[in-house]
């Protein structure tokens, strides 16, 4: 008798768990074994790596900015190197010659005493689709100096006194080796002669 009502008993028990597991697994809420534990938590990683950026790109506390990057502002610079003691610069506005087919470019820079300095300039316009280049020689003095250029219209179009883009490539020579070379770009306004001072910005 003790026996018959020990194994209803069991049979009770197991019929009370099946119907609890039957009603959690209808609401949900069974618990998850330990191996689908382990694939979910895989299936989140590979998510978590498929939105994550590419080992090129820095955060942003690791950022460093490249030579010649563009500001956010209207004009932009290079950063110096051990060959250039003084970031070159472009100054703005720019004065147009005859009758806006010349630009007279002059800016400012500094690199290694005695080396030869070379500075390749280019203008473009997009109002008017005009282009310019000039090139002009210095004898590095190892401290601040200023240069200037002519650029000529290479262009049937001339240039407007309207906002334009210059860019610069300054290549640092000592002997005929080359030492080093930078590029920059600015936004610059062009204007006509005027007979007031102008006050120019770097």
């Amino acid at each position: 008798m003790r026996k018959r009502s020990g194994v209803a008993f069991i049979v009770g028990i197991a019929m009370v768990l099946v119907a609890s597991g039957g009603l959690a697994i209808a609401a949900g809420e069974i618990s998850e074994s330990a191996s689908q534990h382990k694939a979910r938590q895989l299936r989140l990683l590979r998510t978590v790596k498929a939105v994550e950026p590419p080992p090129s790109v820095l955060r942003q506390d690791q950022f460093q900015p490249p030579s010649y990057q563009r500001s956010a502002t209207a004009g932009r610079g290079i950063e110096s190197t051990s060959r250039i003691s003084i970031p070159f610069g472009i100054t703005t506005p720019l004065m147009l010659h005859d009758m806006g087919q010349s630009i007279l470019v002059a800016g400012h820079g500094g690199c290694t005493e005695d080396q030869q300095v070379t500075v390749q300039v280019t203008l473009m316009q997009t109002s008017t689709a005009a282009v310019a280049t000039g090139q002009t020689q210095e004898v590095c003095t190892g401290v601040l100096q200023l240069w200037s250029s002519t650029a000529v219209a290479t262009t049937d179009v001339r240039f407007v006194a309207e906002p334009a883009q210059v860019c610069g490539v300054a290549e640092t020579r000592e002997g005929e080796a080359v030492t080093d070379r930078f590029e920059w770009c600015r936004d610059v306004d062009l204007v006509y002669g005027l007979y007031l001072p102008l006050v120019l910005q770097d």
